[in-house]
């Protein structure tokens, strides 16, 4: 059908590293995303042309962090949290579904209205984009999600002449 595309992809990525000493074994990179499928979909509906649909859908997998561990300083007895290089944790998998609806309306001969409503992560998945780190009793951090935007709506307008 002219004007509507659909395409599905997977991303495989296996990059690692290791100190610049050569001491450790070479090891998964801490912003790298190992798997990731992605599929995009439109439709028409029929009764209506200028109407299109479609639909966006991405899952990855989880990127890495390192955990925080609360040390005691000997000399003046403050506890504070340092980052612990020695482990390395996943955050939860990436999920994502949009939907939108688009119609387009013709204006003269040469102009055109786009009309846009989208519902973005439709099942208000939450994604952890990092954590903050905090330390409510001794020796014990707790960490708390900073998650990306929920179940959110986006109505957007383009007109061209």
């Amino acid at each position: 059908m002219e004007g509507v595309n659909s395409w599905i992809g997977y991303s495989y990525l296996n990059s690692k590293e290791r100190s610049s000493d050569g001491s450790k074994a070479y090891q998964r990179r801490l912003l790298d995303q190992t798997h990731t499928l992605r599929l995009f979909v439109q439709d028409r509906i029929p009764q209506h042309p200028n109407v299109q649909t479609h639909l966006r859908f991405l899952l990855g997998s989880g990127f890495l962090f390192h955990p925080r561990q609360a040390s005691i300083d000997p000399v003046r007895g403050d506890t504070t949290l340092a980052i612990d290089f020695s482990i390395r944790r996943d955050f939860q998998n990436y999920f994502r579904v949009d939907l939108g609806l688009s119609a387009r309306f013709e204006i003269g001969h040469k102009g055109e209205i786009v009309v846009v409503g989208e519902v973005l992560n439709v099942f208000n998945h939450i994604n952890v984009a990092s954590y903050s780190w905090f330390q409510i009793f001794p020796g014990q951090p707790v960490r708390i999600p900073q998650i990306f935007t929920r179940r959110f709506f986006n109505v957007g307008l383009e007109v061209s002449f």
